[in-house]
């Protein structure tokens, strides 16, 4: 071989080494091929030309927008928190939270990590609002390049095509209009989605009910009275579940529940007491708000001094003060690009863009009279960055409780930990999307840049691990009824995930499932006559063949002896074989049927009288643009009553 042929070939590959160096992989990777998408690495490519005075700007200042602005400003880019309050302390200090409500997996290692993990540390193990308002204005005021106003509303929004060009900010000194190249609502509120005409539902719309909410709770402090003797100074920072015992406390109404009712100890013989809720509320009415805030009030000085006289640590305590403001959990849920539902959180999901991880119970306690509150308790879940992007603005972001979720799955999600995770996220994705030039809608995983997203919230120190499981709901053979069931809000497995597949039925526990089933499905099913039909088996008497075929009978209107009706159901398909292998197996007509059964034809029955599918996701066609006109109010005959005390809708 010539020299000229060894020059061409030496050639040739040290362009080959160069293309794939600086061609195919970012031009800052280090380390063994790592990306240090740290601060260096963002500022070296945040644009330098004439433009907005900011880069991101976040609206507002609860947990997630804290995290949102500080994860922004970290990684070089110009930002500006807008916060409604003056202290920054957003919905900890001005309901009251007493902790940061720490997203943890099965072995009871902390989640998420980061900014999270930051404010768990500052805080401490004594947390209280005020430590927490402290907390993050240290984080705010470490930053060179985080402004923040406070005091001040969005009012305005311009929109360029689909870009937002400013929004409009009342101050307090009076409106200004800001710009920015990427907007994150952070709020609670979701007023920069409103404003932006991003597509909704509201309440459980996704389950028949726009106008039912998850409770509004109220928490307050009790305090040692003048005179009083209690030293509960070895008790600061320690958190106690009280209403567990044989004496509990009877509210003055079914409105109100305890749910998870802890006392949390704080300095100077403090307590913050958590856990009372009310349901019932519209949250997006003023006067229902402001009704609710005052019988709360009421209800927690009735509280307050039963607690007194049952508990030695609060003998001498007396009601002080209620939180500012009602927590509301739940109000508007808004489309983004993935639309997370309870099957995401039951198998475990874990998405090629996670950027946030979730562990909290799904609650169902807007549904539940009584009994357990709990659908489902699960392992950890992820929560992807497209629930986060919202649907048809291309410069804007979301983080919190108004994510893209089903109302279900929200009722997780809209955890203060989970949701801290959520914002750290958004402001990492708006500072890649700034400096690559990219909007968030176009961010997946075959993206020519996507690998910097995972690259810089591991360089964030987020802890986002793929141990995800999926609930084996007891590998029972009506597991997947279960499941389907859970998805329409009309089982609860508890904290243990318990669901009670041999315990004996009553008629009530099928009856109320296919009441409350048929009506969260397809309200054109659910008519006066299906109730007068079905209210005889609304009882407490065990269910047996006999009464299970009446009711299955009743339900499509056919009437007579038990085991002629039975078989008239079969000929139909009402009845299938999969069923029949089963209920065949009963020794007599009166034997009581388990509940595992229930939750088969319970599930079967509902999917056959409408003829739709119990799948749990969300039909586009669901969100809207503009105001509800509630049209659907008044083809029905009012909502059913919520069944209580059964794992079949408690």
């Amino acid at each position: 071989m010539d020299k000229e042929k060894i020059f061409r070939l030496v050639l040739v590959a040290a362009l080959v080494f160069l293309i794939y160096q600086f061609g195919f992989r970012p031009i800052f990777m280090r380390d063994g091929g790592e990306i240090k998408a740290d601060r260096e690495y963002w500022s070296a490519l945040l644009p330098e030309d004439e433009g907005p005075v900011f880069d991101v700007i976040v609206y507002g200042s609860e947990p997630q927008g804290i995290s949102a602005a500080v994860s922004s400003a970290r990684l070089g880019a110009r930002t500006l928190l807008i916060s409604e309050d003056y202290d920054m302390g957003g919905i900890i200090t001005k309901c009251l939270i007493p902790e940061l409500e720490l997203p943890l997996d099965s072995a009871g290692k902390m989640l998420n990590g980061g900014i999270l993990e930051e404010l768990r540390k500052k805080t401490g193990d004594c947390f209280s609002p005020e430590k927490y308002s402290e907390a993050v204005n240290e984080l705010i005021q470490a930053e060179d390049d985080l402004a923040a106003i406070a005091g001040s509303v969005i009012t305005g929004v311009e929109m360029d095509g689909r870009r937002i060009d400013s929004i409009e900010v009342q101050t307090k000194d009076g409106k200004m209009d800001l710009k920015a190249r990427i907007f994150i609502d952070a709020s609670d509120s979701g007023a920069l989605l409103e404003l932006c005409g991003i597509p909704y539902f509201t309440g459980s719309a996704d389950l028949g009910m726009s106008n039912r909410y998850m409770p509004v709770s109220l928490n307050f402090v009790m305090e040692l009275k003048e005179g009083g003797t209690t030293d509960n100074s070895r008790l600061v920072g320690k958190t106690a579940v009280f209403n567990e015992g044989p004496v509990k406390y009877k509210p003055t109404n079914d409105d109100f529940r305890l749910e998870d009712p802890k006392l949390c100890f704080l300095p100077e013989n403090k307590v913050i007491i958590s856990g009372l809720q009310l349901a019932g509320t519209d949250v997006l009415d003023k006067d229902s708000m402001q009704r609710a805030y005052r019988l709360a009030v009421a209800e927690a000085r009735k509280l307050s001094r039963w607690l007194s006289e049952n508990y030695v640590e609060l003998k001498d305590h007396v009601f002080s003060k209620p939180a500012d403001s009602l927590r509301v959990r739940e109000s508007v849920h808004y489309k983004g690009k993935y639309v997370q539902d309870i099957n995401d959180i039951l198998d475990g999901t874990y998405f090629y863009d996670t950027v946030a991880m979730g562990s909290h119970p799904v609650m169902i306690s807007k549904f539940a009279i009584s009994g357990s509150f709990i659908a489902a308790n699960p392992d950890c879940y992820s929560i992807p960055l497209r629930s986060l992007v919202p649907d048809g603005v291309m410069n804007l972001l979301m983080a919190g409780p108004r994510i893209s979720c089903s109302s279900l799955a929200a009722s997780s999600a809209s955890a203060i930990g989970t949701c801290i995770a959520q914002g750290e996220a958004a402001g990492a994705a708006a500072v890649l999307c700034i400096a690559r030039n990219e909007n968030p809608a176009f961010l997946d995983e075959n993206h020519e840049y996507f690998e910097e997203l995972g690259a810089t919230l591991k360089a964030k120190n987020m802890y986002l691990p793929n141990k995800t499981t999926t609930w084996e709901f007891d590998k029972n053979w009506s597991s997947e009824a279960a499941r389907q069931l859970i998805s329409l809000g009309l089982l609860a497995g508890g904290s243990e995930n318990n669901m009670r597949y041999n315990d004996p039925a009553q008629q009530k526990d099928l009856a109320f499932m296919l009441i409350n089933g048929i009506y969260r499905i397809d309200r054109e099913s659910y008519t006066p006559e299906l109730i007068d039909r079905l209210r005889p088996f609304i009882n407490s008497r065990n269910l047996t063949f006999d009464s299970l075929v009446g009711m299955i009978g009743a339900l499509y209107g056919m009437d007579g002896e038990p085991d002629t009706v039975y078989k008239r159901l079969c000929d139909k398909n009402y009845i299938n074989r999969v069923f029949r292998n089963r209920i065949e197996k009963l020794e007599t007509n009166a034997e009581t049927i388990t509940m595992d059964m229930v939750y088969y034809i319970g599930a079967y029955s509902i999917r056959c009288y409408t003829g739709k599918d119990i799948s749990g996701s969300i039909p586009d066609s669901l969100f809207i643009t503009d105001e509800p006109d509630n049209e659907d109010e008044a083809v029905v005959p009012g909502e059913p009553v919520d069944s209580a005390e059964s794992p079949a809708a408690s």
